[in-house]
């Protein structure tokens, strides 16, 4: 009686989870009523939804009918099944819950506020998509976007001049090129005025140094009036070059042998400079000057400016190239001139009779300046040749 009992209760319970199991196939189409207060009727109801469910062997459920299990395996069935449908259940309603399209519009409402007083966050498996568009909303919405404090642009510059001046300064007993940092600083004047002073009084420049570094900063406060004054930097440009063209010793510009000279930079050069042996020949020694060293002078008569003196003597020497023996030599020239301004195209021509004793060969005439200002000195060769007869003037080859 109790294995009869047995089956009736087992074939019902069996057919009613198959039945249960098996809505998928039936109901596809149609609704289900199910009464209310059902225990399995929210998991049943999504079951069929999805049109999904758990599966059954059938030859389990043969051998269950047959009366292959006892009373213990027949309850442990039943727990299975039991679990088997709470999961399905479970899974189902996770499936049934809508996921929005790729082209839906998701507003900030829809958005799961993301929790902020946990270390980590734990996210269901349907709620991943949600979570990483939550974080992206909670990040911008608590993101603070401050207003750039607002600073005076010319107080920035002068500011960050003056740091800039004062590393300068405090390193220039110490520098490699005292005059490269010296001349930044002239830079800087317009934005920290007195700096430029403050490095030529340093004591880390030269004479020669500082007279450069007092011209630049001289140019450069012309440059800064140019609004005021146009000519400002233009004028001041070439005092400042006359100024340290004095610092400088004497210097020779051009020399030429030439048969005619008018002016400054107007003269006529020889073909070449290869003449006849046997023969006279005059020759004019041109040279331009530069560098000159000015003395001031009493002013003239009726005025009360100052006159400036130039003073400088010439000795030409012409010597054979092969031997370096001294063929010609002219006697010491002086040079002087006075004018109410400084000199600048100076130029100093002198007539030289080359004479007929001068072997064939080549020589060079040595020009020899001389500053009295400074005893500065500057010299400069020009070639000559001397050849045998006049088919031979024009022909450079050696």
């Amino acid at each position: 009686m109790y294995e009869q009992i047995t089956k009736i209760t087992m074939t019902s319970i069996v057919a009613a989870a198959g039945a249960a199991i098996g809505l998928t196939g039936c109901q596809s189409t149609t609704q289900t009523d199910l009464a209310e207060g059902s225990e399995f009727s929210s998991g049943l109801s999504a079951l069929v939804e999805t049109e999904a469910g758990p599966t059954l062997d059938p030859e389990a459920i043969e051998q269950l009918l047959a009366g292959a299990h006892d009373a213990g395996e027949f309850e442990s069935m039943i727990q299975d099944s039991y679990e088997t449908l709470q999961r399905a259940f479970a899974d189902a309603e996770s499936a049934a819950t809508p996921v929005p399209a790729m082209d839906d519009t998701i507003t900030i409402a829809d958005a799961e506020p993301i929790p902020t007083d946990t270390a980590e966050t734990t996210l269901a498996t349907n709620d991943l998509g949600s979570a990483g568009l939550s974080t992206l909303l909670a990040e911008s919405e608590t993101t603070v976007k401050r207003a750039p404090e607002f600073t005076d642009p010319t107080s920035a510059i002068r500011s960050a001049s003056r740091d800039l001046a004062d590393a300068i300064l405090s390193q220039l007993p110490y520098s490699l090129d005292p005059v490269d940092d010296a001349i930044a600083l002239v830079g800087l004047e317009s934005l920290v005025p007195g700096v430029s002073d403050a490095a030529i009084a340093s004591g880390t420049l030269s004479e020669d140094e500082r007279t450069y570094v007092e011209s630049a900063l001289r140019f450069t406060d012309a440059v800064r009036t140019v609004d005021i004054d146009p000519d400002a930097a233009v004028t001041t440009a070439q005092q400042v070059a006359m100024d340290l063209s004095e610092t400088r010793p004497i210097a020779i510009t051009r020399a030429s042998l030439c048969t005619r000279v008018e002016g400054y930079g107007q003269f006529t050069t020889f073909a070449s400079n290869r003449f006849v042996a046997g023969k006279r020949q005059r020759v004019i020694v041109y040279v331009e000057v530069d560098r000159l060293g000015h003395d001031t002078m009493s002013p003239a008569p009726g005025e009360t400016t100052p006159q400036y003196a130039v003073e400088l003597t010439q000795k030409i020497e012409v010597f054979h190239s092969a031997d370096n023996v001294l063929a010609l030599a002219t006697p010491t020239l002086t040079d002087k001139r006075v004018g109410r301004n400084r000199f600048r195209d100076y130029y100093v021509v002198t007539a030289v009779d080359l004479p007929e004793t001068l072997s064939i060969g080549d020589y060079k005439i040595k020009v020899t300046m001389r500053d009295a200002s400074d005893d500065g000195v500057a010299q400069v060769m020009i070639p000559l040749t001397i050849v045998a007869n006049a088919s031979a003037l024009h022909d450079e080859s050696p």
